[in-house]
């Protein structure tokens, strides 16, 4: 029963594989209309994905992974993905960084037009009151 499901599921791959791979020009088409950081996510997706695949294969035809570097090749794209993480919350916290930096010069504006409308209302009143004084 387990081997059957194994079968089934390897079948499913190979035909996910396939669709991917036949597709490759539209595949690089779509990557190439994407933002830098989501075509790096996706290339470092499918880096991983390879990647994990031969492993398995390493695994299951008896040899230590170690020893074809199936390990190690992962451990690298692994970095690319803690790279792209940092690069993608250094992005994020630019983006609160700046709204922060929005409110600020936000609330100074309304501040000084306040202050300009207070002064500009207390020096008409104060024309007013020398106009009458003169009468």
């Amino acid at each position: 029963l387990e081997l059957t499901t194994l079968k089934d599921k390897l079948k499913d791959l190979e035909s996910f594989s396939n669709a991917i791979f036949l597709k490759s020009n539209d595949l690089k088409s779509d990557i190439n209309d994407l933002s830098t950081i989501e075509s790096a996510k996706i290339n470092v997706m499918l880096a991983y994905t390879l990647g994990s695949l031969l492993y398995c294969y390493d695994c299951c035809q008896g040899t230590n992974p170690s020893d074809t570097n199936s390990l190690n090749e992962l451990n690298r794209i692994k970095s690319y993905v803690q790279k792209i993480n940092k690069i993608e919350n250094g992005i994020n916290n630019d983006k609160d960084d700046s709204k922060k930096r929005d409110a600020s010069a936000a609330t100074r504006m309304i501040q000084f037009q306040l202050l300009s409308n207070n002064n500009n209302s207390n020096q008409s009143r104060i024309n007013e009151n020398s106009k009458s004084n003169k009468k």
